[in-house]
């Protein structure tokens, strides 16, 4: 993440365009499908995305943006490995 990224508020997220939004979340994203997508099994999958959810959570003030993230990679699951 960039050091502008980092500093992301609720109020500052929101005053970004869809697209923007939309790659912050992916950015952060990338390697953790990558995760998901080779993961054992769907539990090892789901402790992965909560894994990346909580440090994202702890790097990042916004929760929109920490919810943003936590929906994708909850797809990011059932897209590999079902509901």
């Amino acid at each position: 993440m960039t050091m502008d990224e980092e500093l992301l508020n609720d109020n500052r997220f929101l005053q970004l365009s869809q697209t923007r939004q939309s790659e912050i979340v992916a950015r952060r994203c990338r390697g953790v499908q990558q995760l998901i997508r080779g993961a054992q099994s769907r539990k090892v999958a789901v402790r992965i995305a909560e894994d990346a959810c909580s440090q994202f959570a702890g790097e990042c003030q916004s929760e929109i943006v920490q919810n943003a993230l936590m929906q994708r990679v909850r797809q990011m699951v059932e897209k590999f490995w079902g509901k």
